[in-house]
């Protein structure tokens, strides 16, 4: 059994998308007698690093991070090698991807993976386009990932990946590193915080391969 980390590691150097809240760590030491306890003060995005969208992201009587099924975070799941150097993924993309049978779960591995090497956002990134969005859900996908920091591209406005997908209950997994992570199946393990009312969270991310 082989396990993978495909989490991007929290700091205060962790790259956040456009006028989303500043990512903050602060240590502070308190000293107890002879010794000392060291905590630390975290502001952030619900949505910063390796993160889960809710539905209740866009629509306020969509479901929520608690309100999500535990089991939907746990079990097989496809890699999708999409190396192509398109802005988006689109039909030409999708088609030549088979779903094996039984899997509701999917992560599209593309270019963007070697985009965390920098240290400012990189605009052009691969996102997912409404032709590739529709063919999730005739596929019955139930949680889809991606390895940057949105489905939708740096200037959408309206975000209408993100909408279509969560109004149709498919969850968002995204800002993962999947540069070590090769085509395939494999077991996935991406629990979100608990929080209630949740529109997001992140969510430390591994992938088994058995």
């Amino acid at each position: 059994m082989k396990l993978f980390d495909i989490s991007i590691p929290i700091s205060n150097k962790t790259l956040v998308y456009k006028d989303d809240v500043p990512l903050e760590i602060q240590k502070k030491i308190t000293k107890i007698n002879n010794g000392s306890i060291t905590t630390s003060n975290i502001s952030m995005s619900s949505h910063t690093g390796t993160h889960i969208d809710a539905p209740h992201h866009f629509f306020n009587d969509g479901i929520t991070i608690d309100e999500i099924n535990p089991e939907l975070f746990i079990g097989s799941t496809y890699v999708a090698e999409i190396l192509d150097h398109d802005e988006q993924i689109g039909e030409k993309q999708i088609e030549n991807i088979t779903i094996p049978n039984g899997i509701s779960r999917i992560l599209f591995k593309t270019n963007n993976s070697t985009l965390w090497k920098k240290h400012e956002v990189q605009p052009n990134f691969t996102s997912l386009s409404l032709y590739a969005a529709e063919w999730l859900i005739n596929n019955n996908i139930q949680l889809v990932g991606i390895d940057y920091l949105s489905v939708d591209t740096f200037t959408a406005s309206s975000f209408p990946i993100h909408q279509k997908l969560l109004k149709n209950n498919v969850i968002i997994l995204e800002g993962l590193d999947l540069s070590k992570i090769s085509q395939g199946i494999y077991t996935l393990i991406c629990f979100p915080l608990n929080i209630i009312s949740g529109d997001g969270s992140p969510a430390r991310a591994i992938l088994i391969e058995e």
